[in-house]
């Protein structure tokens, strides 16, 4: 007589515990779960989130970056100037600086930031102290006039328009989520029974996530419904017109006047500075000098930390002795 052995899989329907899991378990989803599933879903609810969040892509679409991406240091006349060098070589210098007034930095470290300072190594030369100071104040008048450039300001409209969209979409799925929690444990035991698979594990640890999601459900559901409505009233009254599209369309029109009416006042102020070769060949040599000292202090810094952080060698005392007066 030939014996058969059932693959692994089976074997759970087979034995009797393995029944009476699976009958347990299609029992608790016929009579509970299902009928839960049933009765509280929302049958817009996909519609509903489709259309929430089609709208929002149209104005993700249309609402291009509101302040350009610009970089002062790359304007022409800076960089004919080259005020931008001097002003990023400043920079590192500055952020340097102020890592050397660490405690782990060490005294070397602030000693060369203070060396290198007294020297004024990174203070712009007279002949373009002028222009530098120009630029410095180009930076902080474009940074001004940017400052009240947010997409609240420049289109409250439609900035109210789309946030009402956002809350009502995360709402009403804050909302949903216990429901599809239960729907998600759902399909999971079901599939474990479809495939003869279902662990005495699975079975408890998805019941009771199913349990506290329809208890919580239910006790939600004012909330729940409120959440509903709200987000079909958003939805019903908010659409993207075509003048919501063009306002968002030329958001950054604004800020770009502005960058180009302060650049326009700085060209004209250093139009008539003009570099020698001599002055020329002063500022490779002083950025040499520059980018030299910017080393050394990083180096400084660097050695400062490895002896801060480095293990402290303990001096253990190998010379040890009784005191005659010792009792014992």
């Amino acid at each position: 007589m030939e014996i058969s052995i059932l693959p692994f899989h089976t074997r759970n329907q087979t034995s009797f515990k393995g029944a009476e899991l699976n009958k347990r378990a299609a029992q608790e989803l016929e009579t509970v779960v299902k009928p839960f599933l049933a009765q509280y879903k929302h049958p817009q609810y996909d519609s509903l989130m489709r259309q929430l969040a089609a709208k929002l892509q149209q104005f993700a679409d249309s609402n291009v970056y509101i302040q350009p991406n610009y970089n002062p240091k790359q304007f022409k006349e800076v960089s004919r100037l080259k005020l931008g060098e001097l002003d990023t070589n400043l920079e590192e210098f500055e952020y340097l600086t102020k890592k050397s007034e660490n405690w782990f930095a060490g005294n070397n470290a602030r000693a060369v930031a203070q060396t290198i300072k007294k020297y004024g190594l990174f203070e712009a030369p007279d002949f373009l102290s002028d222009a530098f100071g120009f630029y410095q104040k180009l930076k902080m008048d474009i940074k001004n006039g940017l400052v009240n450039m947010t997409y609240k300001k420049l289109a409250p409209e439609q900035y109210t328009k789309e946030v009402k969209l956002y809350n009502a979409q995360q709402n009403l799925f804050m909302s949903s989520s216990w429901y599809l929690d239960v729907d998600y444990y759902t399909k999971r035991i079901q599939k474990n029974l479809d495939n003869n698979s279902l662990t005495e594990n699975i079975y408890v640890d998805s019941i009771q996530k199913i349990s506290n999601a329809i208890k919580t459900h239910k006790r939600l559901l004012p909330n729940i419904k409120e959440a509903t409505e709200s987000a079909e009233t958003i939805n019903k009254e908010i659409s993207v017109t075509p003048e919501d599209k063009a306002i968002l369309n030329n958001l950054h029109k604004p800020a770009q006047r502005v960058i180009s009416r302060n650049v326009s006042r700085f060209n004209e102020k250093v139009k008539n500075i003009k570099l020698s070769n001599e002055q020329e060949n002063f500022l490779k040599e002083l950025f040499k000098k520059q980018k030299a000292a910017i080393e050394n202090l990083w180096n400084s810094i660097e050695e400062g930390k490895k002896a801060a952080f480095s293990p402290k060698e303990q001096n253990l005392q190998t010379d040890l002795h009784f005191d005659d007066d010792l009792p014992f």
